[in-house]
């Protein structure tokens, strides 16, 4: 299986930069959103998977497989209506697909072993940025290809109910947090520079008007692995690789009790 794309989306960008006021406000927003899948499909594989994350699970323990919404943005929530049933069994990092092939994403690792994340590289897939800016969330999958995590990540582990209808089931998910008490970000603006130089994210046009991303995945994790062999902080910004180092002290790892 290699025609996966993985969509990152943000609608109101794209409508904005592809129709004049006029166009937008002739449409209702059932036509919108079927203008823009339309677009996707032009540009996408036969296999389309949107993230549909909810962060929910993490405060009340429930993954309403069926009601919980996509928190990731309107087109998302749109696409998982469509395909309820074609939704991954793993919370707060659940996906959706136009197909089958998520039923058996079932892994208690959302962003690690068996996971869509895994999928996507073992099928040398792509991802693509419609409408929205560069920030995969594929980065994390990457991080946690490193043995015991990064460093400035400590693995916490999620236990509650997966509700399917009126049925509950155990569950939980396991991954690498970010601490959360100082400042910590990505320096996105450098690895999408390193990355275009590379030819492995490509910015395409769509239509004469519209420019999206496309990521190759396979290329994307092994010039990471390749970086972060180098730099255990490459991905991070200056501020933060700065702050991490100075937190690490003597330990060289952060750890859960740090934060809580």
């Amino acid at each position: 299986m290699k025609n996966i794309s993985y969509i990152h989306s943000d609608i109101f960008n794209f409508l904005s930069l592809t129709l004049s006021s006029r166009d937008l406000k002739k449409k209702n927003i059932k036509d919108l959103f079927k203008f823009s899948f339309n677009e996707i499909n032009d540009v996408s594989r036969e296999n389309l998977i949107f993230p549909s994350y909810n962060y929910n699970f993490t405060k009340n323990k429930v993954y309403d497989y069926y009601c919980d919404e996509s928190q990731v943005g309107s087109l998302s929530e749109y696409f998982r209506n469509l395909h309820q049933k074609n939704r991954s069994l793993v919370p707060i990092f659940s996906d959706c697909s136009n197909t089958k092939i998520l039923r058996n994403i079932k892994t208690k690792y959302p962003l690690g072993k068996k996971s869509v994340f895994e999928m996507l590289k073992n099928n040398n897939s792509n991802i693509i940025f419609f409408g929205s800016k560069f920030a995969p969330s594929f980065i994390m999958h990457i991080e946690h290809s490193i043995p015991n995590g990064p460093k400035y990540r400590y693995l916490k582990t999620f236990k509650g109910k997966i509700k399917i209808k009126n049925k509950f089931k155990d569950t939980e998910a396991k991954f690498y947090c970010r601490p959360l008490n100082f400042h910590f970000k990505y320096d996105l603006t450098k690895l999408e520079k390193h990355l275009f130089k590379e030819g492995i994210l490509k910015k395409k046009l769509l239509n004469k008007k519209f420019n999206y991303l496309d990521l190759n995945v396979k290329h994307f994790y092994e010039y990471s692995i390749m970086k972060l062999n180098n730099d255990p902080y490459y991905f991070l910004d200056h501020i933060t690789k700065k702050m991490v180092i100075k937190n690490l002290g003597k330990s060289y790892r952060l750890n859960k009790k740090d934060f809580e």
